[in-house]
């Protein structure tokens, strides 16, 4: 598990493989990792590492789970890279959210994503836990099946 303070080695620890679960917002339980305030998203995203965090995490498939994924520094890096390099030239990268109520806000909703690479995973409104549970069960039961 690692954070944002740990930004400079992500590109070393991801380019060992594995699974990794990054908080890129930190713990709530310390006030040195996570970020909640303006002035904290300027001091990571402007000064800090956490820009370089990203697009280290951005050269690996990321699946996000429990954030709405809306007005968002890390995805604005995430558009700013696939402006850069090309749709192609990046993975994909997956993410957990509620379905919008209409057909018309699912769909500018899921374009404001691809642009950035993110291809949602729709889960019905207030079935969270369930959805993502089930969902994890089945990853770890095929992961196991690959061995």
């Amino acid at each position: 598990e690692y954070t944002l303070r740990e930004g400079k080695q992500l590109a070393r620890i991801l380019s060992v493989g594995g699974r990794h679960l990054v908080k890129l917002h930190g713990r709530a339980i310390t006030d040195s990792d996570r970020v909640l305030t303006k002035s904290e998203y300027d001091h990571h995203y402007v000064e800090g590492e956490a820009r370089e965090a990203v697009e280290a995490l951005f050269s690996r498939t990321l699946l996000f789970m429990g954030c709405q994924l809306t007005v968002d520094r890390t995805l604005a890096v995430m558009r700013d890279l696939v402006t850069a390099k090309g749709h192609d030239q990046l993975p994909r990268h997956y993410a957990f959210l509620a379905s919008p109520d209409s057909t018309t806000e699912k769909n500018a909703r899921r374009d404001e994503l691809l642009a950035c690479n993110v291809y949602p995973i729709w889960f019905p409104q207030n079935t969270h836990n369930e959805s993502i549970e089930a969902f994890l069960y089945k990853l770890k039961s095929e992961g196991q099946n690959d061995k």
